[in-house]
């Protein structure tokens, strides 16, 4: 049989061994998290974008049927398309344009604020596998010197000057 300092030598190393086994497991799990995240707003930076779209496209239908209805109106009414009715519908339709560029603008930035927290988010799950590695390293590197130094000291002999009992 083994003698105890053998067996919390090996005890040691077993637990900065099972330490770095869990340090990997947690800087994986939590880069899986920040992956996800990431991902996550990947999409909504799309979804974004395409929202935007859709409400800019919307808007230029709903202008269309607008300016339809002024121009029959108009021609209804017996009002020429020259001079002030003119400038009207030419301001509709101004008006009408820099709104849905605002409508695509403001998507835009939420898309890039959503690219901004995916960017974060990768660099997050890095940071963890990195975090990981010099952690589980670090555990077992503990448990092995502490097992080292376990077994050293339970396996040296007394010095010159240290008493021997004589039985």
């Amino acid at each position: 049989m083994a003698d105890p300092v053998t067996i919390f030598a090996g005890v040691s190393m077993l637990g900065g061994l099972m330490g770095a086994m869990g340090a990997q497991a947690q800087g994986q799990s939590q880069a899986m998290a920040q992956q996800f995240n990431a991902d996550i707003a990947g999409r909504n930076a799309g979804l974004a974008r395409e929202a935007a779209a859709t409400d800019a496209a919307m808007l230029e239908r709903q202008t269309r049927m607008q300016l339809g209805s002024i121009r029959a109106a108009y021609g209804a009414s017996g009002v020429t398309a020259a001079g002030s009715p003119l400038d009207v519908l030419e301001m509709s339709v101004a008006n009408a344009e820099r709104d849905r560029q605002q409508i695509l603008y403001k998507g835009e930035l939420k898309a890039l604020g959503y690219e901004d927290t995916r960017t974060l988010s990768l660099f997050g799950a890095d940071s963890a596998k990195k975090q990981a590695e010099f952690s589980s390293f670090s555990q077992l590197l503990t448990g092995v010197t502490g097992g080292a130094k376990l077994f050293t000291a339970g396996h040296t002999a007394p010095s010159a000057g240290a008493p021997v009992a004589i039985s």
